[in-house]
This record gives C-alpha cells, structure tokens and sequence, in this order.
C-alpha cells in the first residue's frame, strides 16, 4: 500500500473516532441535565395500586404499614410526583443509607403483577459546592453558583440523586398525612 493510502485511511478513522467521541461525549452531557422519568411512561389505565410502606425505625417506636393502599386524597398528588420525578446517573455510593427521621417508600403495582419502588432516602447533610471563589486577605469570597442540594431517590432498588427539591420533599411530606389517615382509620 501506498504511505499516502494509510495516511488517508488514519485520517478519516481518526475523524470518525474523534465524531463518536464527541457524540459519546455530548450524549453524557445532556442526560447528565436532562436525566429520564422511570415512572413517567407508566399509564394511568396500567396501575392496580399504588402502596405505601413507612417504619419509623426506631428500637422504642416502631410504626409500620406494610401494601397500605394510599387514600384518595393523595393518590393522584404522589402519582403525578412519581410520574414527573427525574432521575439521573445512579449515585456512586449505591450503600448509601437513609439518615433522616423514617423510612418511606411507595411501590407502584400493575395490573400486570409488575412492582416499581421509589424509596425517598434523603438529602445530602451539606450542599454540594459548585460555586467559584477567590482568595483575598480577608478570606474566600464566592463569585458564582451557589450550592447544591443533592436528594437521593431509591428506584426499584438503584440509588439516584433527583435534584428536585419540590418532589422530593412532597413525597416526603404526602407520607404524613397518610400516616395521620391511617391513624383515624384503624386506631
């Protein structure tokens, strides 16, 4: 082969290598800020049930619903929730545990036998720091962003970050109220 065939062949394969990894590279990018709804495909018509389970968790107090059928009231609150949640790439440290007050998770059961958990897991303790900063005598002064809150989401058993505080802390919130119903309902 000629030494100007191969350089034309190095050429167009290092073109195509350097367009795949470009497009490899802006697909990461925007499911990074986009990320995808896993419940959000999920039909109305498909649900049998949507249950809730909460346990307090601790040694002295123990409280737990375990397949309650969440009420009315709630039902299309926590649905469309579960419906509009975003979810990103899974979180590293798939062990994370959850640190808050209780455990509370929502499974959504198909008419077909199928189960899909969301477990709200929690919020990170401190912001994630995406701001930029610059030394001066009198210390650090920040110049842009401010910080973070990361919420964690267990979905159908994978830790994911949300990024969305208003869902996050209404499913956190919505089990109070079905705690506060099932305490009317059966004690």
């Amino acid at each position: 082969m000629k030494p100007k065939t191969i350089i034309k062949r190095l050429l167009v394969l290092g073109c195509i290598v350097a367009a795949l990894s470009l497009a490899a590279f802006g697909g990461y990018l925007i499911y990074d800020h986009v990320g995808y709804k896993p419940f959000g495909s999920i039909d109305y018509d498909e649900i049998e049930s949507l249950l809730f389970t909460y346990d307090k968790g601790s040694s002295t107090e123990r409280f737990e619903i375990i397949d309650y059928e969440i009420p009315e009231l709630y039902y299309d609150s926590i649905l469309d929730n579960l419906r509009n949640m975003r979810v990103f790439f899974p979180y590293e440290n798939q062990n994370l545990g959850y640190y808050g007050n209780a455990y509370i998770l929502y499974t959504i059961v198909l008419k077909d036998g199928t189960k899909h958990t969301a477990e709200i897991v929690g919020s990170s303790q401190y912001d994630i720091d995406t701001g930029y900063y610059i030394r001066g005598e009198s210390g650090r002064l920040r110049i842009m962003k401010d910080g973070v809150r990361t919420y964690y989401v267990r979905v159908d058993g994978v830790l994911y970050d949300i990024r969305d505080e208003l869902i996050y802390t209404d499913l956190r919130d919505y089990s109070r109220g079905i705690i506060n119903s099932y305490d009317r309902e059966y004690n």
